[in-house]
């Protein structure tokens, strides 16, 4: 028995994923509830609908039984898909051959299927620069009420400004939300007053400056055992390197460096002999780069992904206004939840901005009743929906300013 899927996709672009709409694709339904596409081959029939704990790294198949949160991805991708996902968040340049042994099967199949899903626009493994490190000291959320009747004219000019790297149709006071970052106040004030203005049919625009950054994850999909540990490991990196600028090195990131990360921002699985000899340099000096700005916080590689892609189809920005004397202790909160990818202090009229994802509109709604409601000091919240995503990009090219030190 076969059922035809047809899905809004989204294909990746400079690190990050625009719409489109991708081929759809054939599944068949197997007695155990799990779906194979069509075209499976033998070493694809093992694809099954993944309910127990995750197994660990080094067992002989860590395929096997493996939980997310809310299960959320079951159809959209299979156990195998996961499995591997998640080895490329927790190093995405990480070769065809150690992810075979991590998870106990062919290198060839790990190519295979890493390439599917690069292919079919589920992935995009990318290098996403933390901003303030790669020159970009400012960075907001602007939400916007537009004429509906232009509402797509004024969708694709957004993603069609490179300063403007998320842009989503939203549900809620604002109609559409975007996110932007710039070198300095005074670029974001340009921005406003000569580029957003200009667009036809916005009738207002609402601007969060982002103050601190508490959380910023890029892994959506989560393995409930291990998500705890691995969030306060990343918040803690987070809050080590601070929302402004400061290099660990000492020093400003040089010509080569930017011009590594933008290979990487293209395709982040490239290996270092390719990336030599693009940039004209030798193997170990580009080994030596990358291995400094992961280590240095200034780019994580990451599986860039929309929510939606891997079945979590409601995605939101969650505004808060807070009690002054709780916002640590809320902010805290929020950084611990595993849903919540996004946390930032802002200026404006939210005290904070969360983005986080779920499965459905009522699990939405759960949490808005009883992990926000419970959280002391929290005065109001306003709910802003995600209705389409239209530009999520985690490739910020880096500014010249990030190189003037180094000439």
């Amino acid at each position: 028995m076969r059922r035809e899927s047809r899905r809004e996709d989204a294909i990746a672009v400079h690190g990050g994923v625009r719409d489109g709409k991708s081929q759809s694709r054939r599944r068949g339904k197997q007695q155990d509830g799990s779906v194979t596409p069509a075209s499976a081959g033998p070493e694809d029939q093992s694809r099954v609908k993944a309910t127990g704990p995750l197994q660990g790294t080094g067992h002989k198949n860590a395929f096997s039984e493996t939980q997310i949160d809310g299960c959320a991805w079951d159809g959209y991708i299979d156990s195998r898909d996961l499995a591997i996902i998640l080895e490329l968040q927790k190093d995405g340049r990480q070769s065809d051959a150690r992810i075979s042994r991590q998870l106990g099967t062919s290198e060839v199949t790990i190519r295979k299927r890493i390439s599917r899903l690069i292919g079919e626009g589920t992935i995009r493994v990318v290098a996403a620069p933390v901003p303030w490190m790669v020159g970009y000291c400012v960075d907001a959320r602007i939400g916007l009420r537009v004429d509906l009747s232009r509402v797509k004219q004024i969708l694709e000019q957004l993603v069609g400004m490179a300063t403007v790297h998320f842009v989503a149709l939203t549900a809620g006071r604002h109609n559409i939300m975007i996110s932007v970052a710039f070198r300095s106040p005074h670029e974001l004030s340009d921005f406003l007053a000569n580029d957003l203005s200009t667009v036809p049919g916005i009738f207002r625009s609402d601007t969060f400056v982002t103050l601190e950054t508490r959380k910023r994850q890029h892994d959506i999909l989560q393995p409930v055992r291990k998500a705890a540990h691995r969030l306060r490991q990343k918040t803690a990196r987070v809050s080590a390197t601070g929302a402004t600028p400061v290099r660990t090195t000492g020093k400003m990131i040089d010509r080569a460096d930017c011009d590594i990360i933008v290979e990487l921002q293209r395709d982040a699985r490239q290996s270092d002999a390719t990336l030599a000899r693009k940039l004209a340099l030798s193997e170990a000096t580009v080994r030596r780069r990358i291995k400094r700005l992961i280590g240095d916080h200034v780019i994580e590689v990451v599986p860039a992904m929309l929510p939606a892609k891997v079945g979590y189809v409601t995605s939101a920005h969650i505004g808060l206004q807070v009690s002054p004397a709780m916002l640590d202790a809320v902010l805290g909160r929020l950084v611990e939840m595993p849903r919540v990818h996004t946390v930032v202090l802002t200026a404006g009229e939210f005290d904070i901005l969360a983005w986080a994802s779920f499965v459905s509109p009522s699990e939405l709604s759960s949490f808005i009743r009883n992990d926000i409601s419970s959280i002391s000091g929290v005065l109001r919240t306003e709910t802003m929906i995600d209705l389409d995503i239209k530009k999520m990009e985690l490739g910020i090219l880096p500014s010249q300013s990030a190189t003037e030190a180094s000439g």
